[in-house]
């Protein structure tokens, strides 16, 4: 959507840095990106201690078992 916004002002000879569209797709585009960011890390997160806690439960079943 914002590319193709850029690209039809362009082949219109418009000055894409002073359009107000523009701008306003890119401060949304700007928020956007770093909430998806936050969450994207987040998620990362969430998963390696999900990963950690398995390992440990499979640690700890090995340690058990082998008794």
């Amino acid at each position: 959507m914002f590319a193709s916004l850029v690209d039809k002002i362009q082949m219109m000879q418009g000055d894409v840095a002073g359009n107000r569209e523009v701008q306003a797709l890119y401060e949304q585009i700007s928020k956007l990106q770093t909430k998806v960011s936050l969450s994207l890390e987040d998620a990362a997160k969430k998963q390696r201690k999900d990963e950690l806690g398995s390992d440990k439960l499979v640690v700890k079943y090995v340690s058990c078992a082998s008794n």
